[in-house]
């Protein structure tokens, strides 16, 4: 250890004062301060220790990890300069003092609050606080969601920066199932069904009847046996409901009465964020600032429109999933665009909801209820004679026709695990090519069961 003498000199304001008093034997200082705990700084705090007698001599085990300096002849001061442990003696005429002293960083006094506060709410042992330059940081690991979200919360509360860089150990994956269907609202009154009334038998994201029978499909509308009215809106599950199989939508595009505009899967961890895009993106002019006799400096923004999704499951201790999700229809519309220095910039029609729900493994969730209208225009002439004046009108027709659709937003999570290694290499083994010879193709020999044996199949 490097020992240093100083000479008396003058220092700063301090923060706090200890009083020292002076002890007629040195034996019996130098026992007290063995016994004594040291006394704990931070870097950049300073301390004032006051001495009843005069400080002739000075010494410092540790110059790089203290300063010390007399602010008078009974002042002395401490400053902290980086963490470690340093030693401080010092002389009167009649004793001698010796002090251990013990630098932590920047505030880990503040952390060790924080942790205190965790330890006493109880269930997050492998949680704790550290110091950092800007904000104490709370990190460790817990076994799931829940105890992450109660040490966040915690962290949050505390005053622990942004919150807590605890990692969850094991996360679950999930994948979750969505689907985006436009149904015509005619054929919905047509059938009975109105989403905007979703009332009773919501059971984890389903709406299941005690009992329901067959089933069928026609022109004239959607036949079914029940032992119950169907009260509201899907209040109905046709097939097996953990599949998250929904007959009616089932039904409706078997009849080509709907129209699926993207059925994504996403594959995400809990606690992450995931997101969907199918469209494209416009290009749409935005003037910046002017450019002297140039006139003003258009630059050019790209838009993005299409069918777009945000999910974040989070997995609870239980096995479920809390899901939120954020979907969005956009698509272009030229009619309500505007012109800008010769360019048009089109409008953007967009659907869009947000909501959090709690589901079950394979469960089923139905937003509903966005709706959106369309107008067109047609007008029909007889060739040659539409345009005669006067009795033209007569060969011409205008069709004006008013279409009402609406949104359904179908989500299904699902709790999914990772392959085994050995599973994984099954279902990659290497196809080798074969192309059937012009005779067997004539004689039909080449049969089924021949191809997928020459393709690895049984």
């Amino acid at each position: 250890m490097r020992q240093v003498l100083l000479a008396v000199s003058a220092a700063v304001a301090v923060s706090a004062t200890v009083s020292i008093p002076a002890r007629a034997s040195s034996q019996a200082q130098a026992a007290s301060s063995l016994a004594a705990p040291p006394l704990t700084l931070e870097a950049g705090q300073e301390r004032t220790l006051a001495s009843r007698q005069p400080i002739r001599r000075l010494v410092i085990d540790g110059s790089t990890i203290i300063e010390a300096t007399l602010k008078s002849p009974r002042e002395l001061i401490l400053k902290g300069l980086t963490t470690g442990i340093a030693h401080v003696t010092w002389e009167s005429a009649e004793s001698r003092q010796s002090l251990t002293v013990e630098v932590r960083p920047k505030g880990a006094g503040e952390a060790d609050a924080i942790a205190r506060r965790i330890r006493a709410e109880g269930g997050l042992d492998g949680v704790d606080a550290e110091a950092s330059a800007a904000a104490p940081i709370v990190k460790g690991e817990v076994g799931d969601l829940q105890s992450w979200s109660r040490a966040d919360a915690l962290a949050k509360a505390y005053g622990a920066g942004e919150g807590s860089a605890v990692a969850v150990t094991g996360q679950q994956m999930v994948a979750v199932d969505v689907q985006f269907i436009v149904v015509a609202s005619r054929t919905l009154r047509q059938l009975g069904f109105n989403f905007t009334k979703l009332d009773n038998g919501f059971q984890g994201g389903l709406f299941a009847p005690s009992s329901l029978g067959s089933y069928s499909f026609d022109r004239t509308g959607l036949q079914l046996s029940t032992s119950q009215p169907l009260a509201g809106a899907f209040d109905l599950v046709l097939g097996d409901a953990a599949n998250g199989a929904l007959g009616v939508l089932s039904a409706l595009s078997g009849a080509g009465l709907s129209q699926v505009l993207a059925q994504p899967t996403l594959l995400v961890r809990s606690g992450e964020k995931a997101d969907f895009l199918a469209g494209g993106e416009v290009p749409v002019p935005v003037p910046q600032s002017s450019g002297g006799t140039n006139g003003a400096v258009v630059t050019i923004e790209y838009k993005p429109y299409g069918v777009r999704l945000d999910v974040a499951p989070v997995v609870m201790g239980d096995g479920r999933i809390i899901l939120k999700l954020s979907p969005e229809v956009s698509e272009l519309d030229y009619a309500s665009g505007v012109q800008l220095q010769g360019f048009t910039i089109p409008g953007f029609r967009r659907r869009s909801a947000s909501t959090t729900v709690q589901l079950g493994d394979g469960q089923s969730y139905i937003i509903a209820g966005l709706s959106f209208s369309s107008s067109n225009a047609t007008d029909n002439a007889v060739p040659g004679l539409g345009s005669l004046p006067v009795i033209g009108s007569l060969f011409k027709t205008r069709e004006n026709s008013l279409e009402r659709q609406e949104l359904i937003i179908v989500a299904t999570p699902r709790l999914v695990d990772p392959l085994d290694p050995e599973e994984a290499r099954a279902l990659i083994n290497p196809v080798k090519p074969s192309i059937a010879s012009e005779m067997d193709m004539l004689l039909n020999v080449d049969t089924t069961a021949r191809r997928a044996k020459r393709f690895g199949v049984r």
